[in-house]
């Protein structure tokens, strides 16, 4: 998750995408209500719950994914326009300011995880069991602490699930550590190829790991085609191509039937997948092309909010929705204390943790919800903001 979508040049004008904020917090929230789902402890058996919890429910892949083609565009728009504005990339700067905005919470989150919720928990459960893995595995913290731990999940699963949750983040710094370089003294003119090479090398990688999910959902090269296709978007709207011009008087119908289409191919991609299987080559086709489907049309929902004038609703209007946007980083690097918070006291108030109450179960998601509301408020002003208020401007600035 990028939430920084701003960037100062000599020109001292700013870059802010206002439409942008309150999308990362519907990413989150289906990231929430995936997590929600699998890790509070509900259990239902009937078909018609396990038919809303596979095809409605458990959809938290594509928040994180939209996360990705997001990140992607901002941070290829804001690199073009600061090479462009200043006649070079400060690589000291950007890398200054990327540690000041993700190290904070991504550090704060792996002492919590590690060292205090395992030791808070103990006082409630001692050595029993939990509805979750909360104890994690000390020898996997330096691929955390060097941000590789997205491969620890990929190939040989998770340490413990407040702390797997930061896999995205991972993602994120092995693309600040390749793409700001590329952009910095790749000729312009070859941008667009390298990031084809690069969505067509995720596409060959996603193939021929097909039947291998833990692979496809946090390998880096698995889902570095989402980052390549924000950074396409990027590279057309900055460079203003012909393409972006076509589509900036997209008629109203267009743009709800996009997103009418997005949430179906959403929820209805799990009938293609159950009606693949045993045929593994049009399986393989199918995981390794849905992806760039997907992004593709997030790239679209990025493109109307930002640029095309018949939106039916520019979510930059709801103030609300663009305050939950901005402590979305918290949110979601936070989310999963909250669950272990709140589970911990209904324990101790004598609720078992594994229940058939869809009362109970509603009531735990909300109060975890409020719960990680609180926490990423306090994160956000207590922690956050005074780290990016020491932000380097750009270049020399």
């Amino acid at each position: 998750m990028n939430p920084l979508n701003t960037i100062s040049a000599k020109n001292k004008k700013s870059v802010y995408f206002e439409n942008l904020d309150g999308l990362r917090f519907f990413a989150f929230l289906a990231v929430f209500i995936s997590h929600a789902t699998l890790f509070l402890g509900y259990s239902n058996l009937s078909p018609t719950f396990y038919w809303i919890k596979k095809n409605i429910l458990v959809n938290g892949d594509v928040g994180v994914s939209f996360f990705f083609v997001l990140s992607g565009f901002l941070i290829t728009y804001l690199l073009l326009k600061e090479k462009d504005d200043c006649d070079k990339i400060s690589l000291k700067n950007f890398y200054i300011r990327r540690i000041l905005r993700i190290w904070p919470v991504y550090f704060t989150t792996i002492i919590v995880g590690f060292f205090i919720l395992p030791m808070i928990a103990k006082l409630f459960v001692g050595n029993g069991p939990f509805v979750f893995l909360l104890n994690p595995s000390f020898t996997l913290l330096p691929q955390y602490m060097l941000f590789l731990a997205n491969f620890n999940l990929a190939f040989t699963g998770g340490s413990s699930v407040p702390t797997d949750v930061l896999w995205s983040i991972s993602v994120e710094e092995q693309f600040y550590l390749v793409w700001p370089w590329l952009i910095a003294f790749l000729p312009r003119k070859h941008l667009l190829k390298a990031l084809g090479a690069i969505i067509l090398g995720s596409c060959i990688y996603r193939y021929f790991y097909a039947l291998s999910p833990n692979v496809i959902a946090y390998s880096t090269f698995s889902v570095m085609s989402d980052l390549a296709i924000g950074s396409v978007l990027a590279y057309l709207v900055y460079t203003k191509n012909n393409i972006i011009d076509k589509l900036r008087n997209t008629p109203r119908l267009i743009i709800f039937s996009a997103y009418t289409f997005l949430f179906l191919i959403i929820f209805g991609r799990h009938y293609a997948t159950d009606a693949l299987i045993g045929n593994n080559i049009f399986y393989a086709l199918f995981i390794s092309i849905f992806p760039l489907i997907l992004a593709l049309i997030y790239s679209f929902v990025i493109l109307d909010q930002n640029e095309m004038s018949r939106s039916i609703f520019k979510i930059g209007k709801s103030k609300t929705l663009s305050f939950f946007g901005k402590i979305s980083y918290g949110l979601y690097s936070y989310h999963i204390f909250a669950f272990a918070i709140i589970l911990l006291i209904a324990l101790s108030l004598g609720f078992n943790l594994r229940y058939a109450s869809l009362l109970q179960w509603i009531i735990i998601a909300f109060t975890s919800l409020i719960t990680v509301f609180f926490l990423s408020i306090i994160s956000y002003y207590g922690m956050e903001k005074p780290f990016l208020n020491k932000k380097p401007k750009t270049d020399d600035n």
